[in-house]
């Protein structure tokens, strides 16, 4: 099962962002987690791509399984394709 958060028409924050992968995850119980967010500058998008990376590291902290995730940004600007 895969896990997906859309957040449109609204920017968050990074700990936001964050949060919702691990709301994703179910505890490591899902097969992927998806957040897909609102972007509209160069820099928050940058922080919304950071936040992404620190997910992972920061659940297996936890002691709780890592599984797959990924972003989807919609807005105007494009900075990053990761598979």
């Amino acid at each position: 099962m895969s896990v997906s958060h859309h957040v449109v028409g609204q920017e968050i924050l990074p700990e936001e962002d964050v949060r919702f992968f691990q709301q994703c995850a179910l505890d490591g119980q899902a097969h992927g987690a998806k957040v897909v967010l609102s972007i509209d500058s160069k820099e928050k998008d940058i922080l919304a791509h950071e936040a992404a990376l620190f997910t992972c590291p920061l659940i297996e902290k936890e002691g709780k399984s890592v599984i797959p995730n990924f972003s989807l940004f919609l807005g105007t600007l494009h900075l990053y394709c990761k598979l």
